[in-house]
């Protein structure tokens, strides 16, 4: 079970751009299991799933480098058919 987040919690999101950034919860959308963050970066509020969200950095690199070698692997697959 994912931990929930609170209002005023400070997490960490992996961004469109697969760049890291720190951010405020706003409010947690429970029906789409997603946040409204306040980004500190940007200072923007964004709406990110909860998987690509976490209070450790170092957990979002390693799913960050998981995902990258699972679609290096679906490439290659797809190229030896």
């Amino acid at each position: 079970m994912r931990e929930v987040y609170d209002p005023g919690d400070i997490i960490y999101y992996i961004t469109r751009n697969k760049k890291i950034h720190l951010a405020e919860v706003h409010k947690y959308l429970e029906n789409e299991d997603a946040y409204d963050l306040k980004d500190q970066v940007d200072l923007r509020y964004t709406t990110i799933h909860a998987d690509d969200c976490d209070e450790s950095e170092k957990a979002l690199k390693n799913k960050m480098k998981r995902d990258k070698a699972v679609s290096l692997e679906n490439k290659v697959n797809r190229r030896n058919r």
